[in-house]
């Protein structure tokens, strides 16, 4: 089974642009220090814990999985919804004129 995928699939191009910027996260998520809470937001809440959050990497990893899902899905299906306009013409002119 031969599999044709074309790179100018809008599946690819999410799958690239969502992967690089999901890369570019998750070396800022290991290279930058997390958030915490301010220290005037802590004072006028109650039971809040300080603890980092490191939202660059957990959004990385979420978009770089989904970039996944993308490449995924255009190699294992590279067929679904591809097709040239001029390929569906030819086969209604062709019927019409059988008929």
């Amino acid at each position: 089974m031969k599999r044709k995928i074309h790179i100018y699939d809008i599946r690819v191009i999410c799958g690239l642009v969502l992967g690089i910027i999901g890369l570019f996260l998750i070396i800022c998520g290991l290279v930058i220090e997390p958030a915490t809470v301010p220290d005037y937001v802590a004072n006028n809440l109650e039971d809040i814990n300080n603890t980092p959050i490191n939202a660059n990497m957990y959004s990385g990893v979420a978009l770089f999985v989904t970039a996944l899902v993308f490449l995924a899905w255009t190699w294992f299906n590279p067929s679904a919804g591809m097709g040239h306009p001029d390929e569906e013409n030819k086969r209604t002119r062709d019927e019409v004129h059988k008929g």
